[in-house]
This record gives C-alpha cells, structure tokens and sequence, in this order.
C-alpha cells in the first residue's frame, strides 16, 4: 500500500493541462480531452466531533479520456476492500448550457460473513456552466443495483478568482444527498442524510480540497444510502488533471 500511495504522489509531480469544477463526492461531467487522465488521493477521518484519533478510510482513484467523450475509471477504497471499475459517456448540450455524463460502475467489496458483494452502479450526473462566471450548481441521479434503490445527490460551487502565491482561485463547496425510501434500508442503521461542505484551492499544478462531513464513507454511491449520524469528521481530496 505505502509503495502504491509513492508511485502515485511521483506521478502526481508530472505536468497538469486544465481543471475541472469537481467536488467532494458528486459526480462531475468530464472536461478531459484526448490523452488526459486525472488522479486523486481521498482522505476521511473518523470519529466524532473531528476527532483525528480513530483511524482513516482513504481511496486512490484514476481516470482517463480513451476515445471522444468516453472515459474510463477505477478506484480502490480501503475500507471493504472496495474496488470500482467503469466508464462514462460525456456529452455538452450548448443550447442550454449544461454539461451531463452518464456513468457505468462495477463494484466489489468485501461484507463479511459472505467472501464479497457486487453489482452496477448507474448515474446521471448534471452541471450547468457558471452563472455570473461564480455559482455552478451539480445534480446527480442514480440507481444502486446491490441495493436495488435509486439514489440523488445535490452540490453548490461558488468560484473565486485570488491569485496569492500559488493559488489561483478558491472555490466554496457545499454537498447534501437526501435519502429515498429510508425505510428500505433499515438494516443498515443510517438515518441520517450525507452532507459536506468546505474549501477547494486551485493552482497551477493542483487541486487541494478540505471538507467538514458527517459521513466517512467514500464514493457517491454509498454516500447516497445515508449516515449513521450528524457527528462531524475531517477529510480531503488532492487531484489533477495530466496527459501523456
């Protein structure tokens, strides 16, 4: 794993070409164009009231622009063992200013006392371009097919140009997935919905973003099912955008 988390940040040093208005969790629609793929490390800490003192959940993620507007994806989370591998179909519709992207994941993770667990994860992500050149709203539709439940996530980015030192911009971002049919998932103890707010830093090379949630848990998919409380946690994302 440490040798996995090196490669990576050596990786990461390489050159950067442009940057996406990602988020925390929600889905984006690609900006990626020929020989681009795009990296990131993200971290969740656990415990209560930003407690750093009982461990992490962390994932490595890449992304790569294959042929047009299709890309392909894969991220290994550490918690479950997870792993995803998928591809999406990018698509700008010009007359009304919005990007979408339609998704396609396999999942596998570990749920004992079964050996694993998998399925298709299926969602439509929506992104209008800036209004005013700062606000940039992004909604997410989807369909968990372990959990056989339809899924929403909501975001808010409010953009801003700084330019102090190496930062360029600074974007305030806030998250909320309402859960559907709560009580379908009874089982799963978590009757709470998902949020997280926070800062995203962009520069030359990097994006770095720094987030409040109430759920440790990583990808959009789980996100969507809920939390088991409002206790606050403490995490971050570093990607970037490189080519070959």
């Amino acid at each position: 794993m440490k040798k996995a988390v090196i490669l990576l940040l050596i990786i990461i040093c390489s050159s950067i070409f442009g940057l996406e208005r990602t988020s925390f969790n929600l889905k984006v629609p690609s900006g990626l164009d020929a020989k681009q793929y795009y990296m990131d490390i993200i971290h969740r800490m656990r415990g209560n009231n930003i407690s750093v003192g009982q461990g992490a959940n962390i994932a490595l993620g890449l992304r790569y622009r294959a042929w047009n507007n299709i890309d392909v994806n894969a991220y290994w989370i550490k918690d479950n063992k997870e792993y995803n591998i998928g591809a999406s179909y990018a698509y700008y519709l010009p007359k009304v200013m919005l990007r979408s992207q339609v998704d396609v994941n396999f999942f596998s993770y570990e749920k004992p006392p079964l050996s694993r667990r998998q399925n298709f994860f299926y969602n439509l992500s929506l992104q209008t371009e800036p209004f005013g050149k700062i606000f940039v709203p992004t909604v997410n539709v989807a369909y968990d097919g372990y959990n056989q439940k339809i899924g929403l996530g909501a975001g808010a980015d409010f953009g801003f140009n700084l330019n102090i030192g190496p930062v360029e911009s600074v974007n305030v971002i806030g998250e909320y997935f309402p859960v559907l049919n709560r009580d379908s998932l009874v089982n799963l103890n978590r009757p709470k919905n998902s949020f997280a707010f926070g800062l995203k830093f962009n520069t030359y090379l990097h994006q770095f973003m720094f987030m409040v949630h109430n759920n440790w848990e990583i990808t959009s998919r789980r996100l969507m099912l809920g939390a088991p409380n409002n206790n606050l946690h403490f995490g971050f994302v570093m990607n970037r955008f490189q080519a070959f």
